[in-house]
């Protein structure tokens, strides 16, 4: 687990959860939460209320006001929540690039894959939480660090190919790229721009590119 992992900002108090300590309330709380995930992706911010996540989790209003103070907080709760679960898809993504023996051009396909379809997977959550960052600083600070963070795993996966020459620089462009990529099909599809690739088509020629542009460095 990297550093940055553990190091997560404290919350101002205002949107800090008050957590459960009874078993019966700790599940019921994961309910509030896993309800809040599907809320979020079928209804977006706009939708996400505590009178629909009410509704969706079986839990009171009330019940859910103890634990968070306001639609932010839990909005918040609900956002690391996620993360948190996507953390682990993605630690299990980057250790394909890591197998050893690969050829350069299959770590860095093993890479980007990993970004590609961490994002794929989670889109339908990704799409709101995207959406509303700009205007959310919490959300847009820690929505930085979770990149830093996928950007940390995707360098180190790059540094193992030999193409660099002690300079990070090249992969951190390299991410920048991908990301870009990811966050593009994630907003607007993968045909906004030109016909759309297939999944595994928008892979090969994201690999194609990094391999490319790390060999010409």
């Amino acid at each position: 687990m990297s550093e940055r992992d553990v190091a997560t900002p404290e919350l101002p108090e205002a949107l800090a959860i008050r957590q459960p300590r009874q078993k019966r309330s700790r599940e019921a709380w994961q309910r509030v939460l896993d309800a809040g995930i599907t809320l979020l992706e079928s209804a977006g911010y706009g939708g996400f209320t505590i009178a629909a996540l009410s509704d969706a989790s079986g839990i009171n209003p009330r019940a859910i006001y103890e634990r968070a103070s306001s639609k932010e907080a839990l909005f918040l709760a609900v956002y690391e929540h996620k993360m948190a679960q996507m953390a682990i898809d993605r630690d299990h993504l980057f250790r394909a690039a890591h197998e050893p023996g690969l050829p350069p051009v299959a770590v860095i396909g093993r890479a980007v894959t990993a970004v590609l379809l961490l994002f794929e997977r989670n889109a339908e959550f990704l799409r709101p939480v995207i959406a509303i960052a700009p205007e959310h600083r919490v959300v847009f600070e820690r929505g930085k660090r979770h990149t830093a963070l996928l950007g940390d795993m995707f360098v180190a996966a790059l540094e193992r190919t030999g193409l660099l020459t002690g300079d990070s620089t090249p992969a951190w462009q390299a991410f920048r790229a991908v990301y870009a990529m990811a966050v593009l099909r994630t907003m607007q599809g993968a045909d906004f721009i030109s016909p759309a690739p297939t999944f595994d088509e928008e892979i090969t020629s994201a690999t194609t590119m990094v391999d490319q542009y790390l060999r010409a460095k």
